[in-house]
């Protein structure tokens, strides 16, 4: 169902009303496109150090950027939400080229 403007209603258009990459008059080269793999995080030592790295990226961004980072914070909040997962559900997204 649509708002009258062509996009149906809530914050996305459609996927049929989505233009595709390289279609259509005056449009550029066409992109080469990846694909997204989304998984929740099975508590492994490489999750843990992704969610850590992730962590400390964005630590650096908020306005706390001048308190030290604190890895055994970050691995225990980690930890509890591997030992919770019905509360939390961390999300990793690989991308493939």
């Amino acid at each position: 169902m649509t708002d009258g403007s062509g996009h149906t209603s809530g914050y996305a258009p459609a996927r049929s009303e989505i233009p595709a990459a390289g279609v259509g008059a005056g449009a550029g080269p066409t992109r080469k496109r990846n694909s997204v793999k989304l998984r929740l995080a099975d508590g492994s030592e490489s999750d843990c150090r992704a969610g850590i790295h992730l962590a400390r990226e964005a630590h650096l961004r908020t306005i706390f950027r001048d308190i030290a980072f604190s890895e055994t914070k970050a691995r225990a909040i980690f930890d509890k939400a591997m030992a919770e997962p019905e509360r939390f559900g961390p999300i990793y997204a690989n991308v493939q080229t």
